[in-house]
Parts: structure tokens; C-alpha cells; sequence
């Protein structure tokens, strides 16, 4: 017989940072990497987005899928497990999503102005982390990921929505990905949908700019 309960456990967390110049920081940044990718990966890519003042944080996914490879094995993350056959989580968003939320607390920065950019599966976890989290200032950039509107509601309009696509993304159909943008926008958040031509599912300079640029209009 298969059974399921809910334990509560110690959980390991790690996670990547740039802790910001000045004495208390202004905002946090928290960056959250898409499926089989690390903390690392992502403030890589986009770290330099922000100023010093920004402490920026990119968490690395609370489940571990290691791949044996030639020369060991290779360590990637995962924010949840979704089944598209079934249509259904084998493991949901609850368990990262308070993840964050403790990792933030024990941090102090849980009520500080919060941008959270989420590439790829970690652009699908952002808005359930957004509005699972204290912080009054709370913005939203996802990247390459179609905005769960039907998971997420009601939504606090509060929260402005970005989103930047890939127009030659074939992981996630930037089409569906605007028509998602602008259900929130509908619901009355502020906020723009990107659409950058000849991109495919990446995370690259011109993407980093507009991240940049988007964090500039708060």
C-alpha cells in the first residue's frame, strides 16, 4: 500500500550570495534558477544587474539531481517535480517556497523591497513566492517561463509582473507565455511582457539589460 504524510524536517539549503556595500541594504534580489541549474549559474549570469546596494541571493533548489558524467558527477537542482502527462505535482512548490521564506527570515531580509527574477522552472515558482512573502515591495521578473495565473489566484496586484521571453524559445511557447502576462495585467498589475527576437531558451547579455532595466522603473 502507498501512503503520504506530511514530517517536518531539517532542511539543508544552500545558496549563493553578493552581500551589499552598504550597511544595510536597500533591496534583495533573489534569483532562482531554472530545472537541473544552480545559485551559481544565476548570479553569474545576472548579478550584475544590480548595484551594490542590492543584496543579491540566488538559492540552489532544495532537491539535488546528480548526473554521473566522465569525470564524476554533475549536481543540478530542482524547485518541484511536475508530471505533463498526468497534469499533476508529484512534488509541489511548498517545500521551496517555504524554503525561501526561512532562508530570507534567518537572513533578516524578509521585509526589506524584494525583486525575485526566476529563469525557466524557477520563473514558474517566482509569483508563488512573491506572494508568499512579507515584503510590501514586491516585483516579479520572469524569464522563459509561462506565469501559472490559474495556481496563483487571487493575486495581490500590489506585486508588479515582468516577463521576458525567447522569440525562438521551443521549451516554453512564448505565446502562451504573453497570454499568461496579460491575465495578471488584467487583474491590475503593473508590468510589461518582452519579447526579444531570435533568443531561444537562454539567459543571455541582452537578457541581463533588460533585467536591469526593468528593476530601474520601480
Amino acid at each position: 500500500m502507498s501512503s503520504r504524510i506530511h514530517v517536518p524536517v531539517d532542511l539543508v539549503f544552500d545558496y549563493e550570495s553578493r552581500p551589499a556595500v552598504e550597511p544595510r541594504p536597500e533591496r534583495v534580489a533573489l534569483l532562482l534558477h531554472g530545472y537541473e541549474q544552480n545559485g551559481r549559474y544565476m548570479i553569474n549570469k545576472l548579478g550584475p544587474a544590480f548595484d551594490e546596494s542590492t543584496y543579491v541571493i540566488a538559492p540552489n533548489g532544495p532537491f539535488p539531481l546528480p548526473k554521473r558524467t566522465d569525470e564524476g558527477y554533475r549536481v543540478g537542482f530542482s524547485w518541484y517535480f511536475y508530471d505533463p502527462k498526468t497534469d499533476d505535482y508529484y512534488i509541489d512548490m511548498s517545500v521551496s517556497i517555504q524554503a525561501i521564506k526561512s532562508l530570507l527570515g534567518k537572513l533578516q531580509l524578509e521585509e526589506l523591497p524584494i525583486v525575485i527574477v526566476g529563469f525557466s522552472q524557477g520563473g514558474y515558482l517566482a509569483p508563488f513566492v512573491a506572494k508568499a512573502l512579507k515584503a510590501r515591495d514586491r516585483h516579479v521578473v520572469g524569464i522563459a517561463c509561462e506565469f501559472l495565473y490559474d495556481e496563483v489566484v487571487p493575486y495581490p496586484k500590489e506585486i508588479r509582473m515582468d516577463a521576458i521571453h525567447g522569440e525562438k524559445d521551443t521549451i516554453t511557447d512564448p505565446v502562451q507565455a504573453q497570454i499568461a502576462h496579460k491575465k495578471f495585467v488584467e487583474m491590475g498589475s503593473k508590468g510589461e511582457f518582452t519579447l526579444i527576437p531570435n533568443l531561444e531558451h537562454r539567459i543571455t547579455d541582452q537578457v541581463r539589460d533588460k533585467v536591469n532595466q526593468l528593476i530601474e522603473v520601480r
